[in-house]
């Protein structure tokens, strides 16, 4: 992987095998609960609904690991019943294996998360065969999404970036603390004028915060700077 690459990518899988091995759990899980939550109307299990919830809180730190295995549980039953007795032409059977991997054993388990989203949305875009050209589209352009994903969770790996504590002002942190709860980052432009009040002068902070095409989630690693996650 080289910096031109990472930036790049038009499938998740070669910058997900970088990131193992180096990147945080948190960070991981984080991406996978992002594409679940972009193919949600198309898991249609409470059950997998819940799981996916309850790991985002667990790598909040508000859900404890008795509640994480509980709900694992409860989506690994899901995802078994739906794989035997369900057409692999309908979108439910990725999205629900999809989420059953959220919190399954192993950081590899990202990948099947990234794989599954995307057939899942692939698959939703018409009745007929799940593999005709305009569905093989759709795989990619959601593939392309996951890879903002990753790039919003994940600084330039090629980068270093010196953020000072110094910029993390009271409204810096609240306008993060806010769109992180929310889940709305409608306000990153007005972050990275916080941020600018406060002193930074990073341009790959910044322009993260205003690029208008990129897309924000929790984890995102400029508002996790602010907030002191990892």
């Amino acid at each position: 992987m080289t910096e031109a690459k990472w930036l790049a990518c038009v499938e998740p899988e070669p910058m997900l095998e970088f990131l193992l091995g180096r990147a945080s759990d948190r960070k991981l899980r984080l991406f996978g609960v992002a594409c679940c939550r972009r193919i949600w109307s198309l898991i249609s299990n409470d059950g997998s609904r819940n799981s996916i919830e309850t790991e985002e809180r667990f790598q909040d730190g508000s859900a404890s690991s008795a509640e994480r295995s509980a709900a694992r549980a409860v989506a690994q039953t899901a995802c078994r019943i739906v794989s035997s007795c369900n057409s692999y032409r309908e979108p439910r059977v990725f999205a629900i294996r999809a989420a059953y991997h959220v919190s399954s054993k192993g950081r590899v388990a990202v990948r099947h998360i990234a794989d599954n989203a995307a057939r899942a949305r692939a698959v939703s875009t018409g009745p007929t065969d799940p593999w005709k050209i305009y569905k093989r589209a759709a795989l990619h352009d959601e593939m392309l999404e996951q890879c903002g994903l990753l790039r919003d969770i994940f600084e330039n790996p090629f980068r270093t970036v010196s953020f000072s504590p110094d910029w993390c002002t009271s409204t810096a942190v609240a306008l993060a603390a806010q769109m992180y709860e929310s889940r709305d980052f409608g306000a990153m432009p007005i972050l990275a004028d916080a941020l600018q009040d406060a002193g930074c002068d990073n341009a790959d902070v910044l322009d993260h915060c205003r690029d208008a095409n990129v897309p924000h989630v929790r984890g995102c690693w400029v508002a996790d700077l602010v907030l002191g996650r990892e």
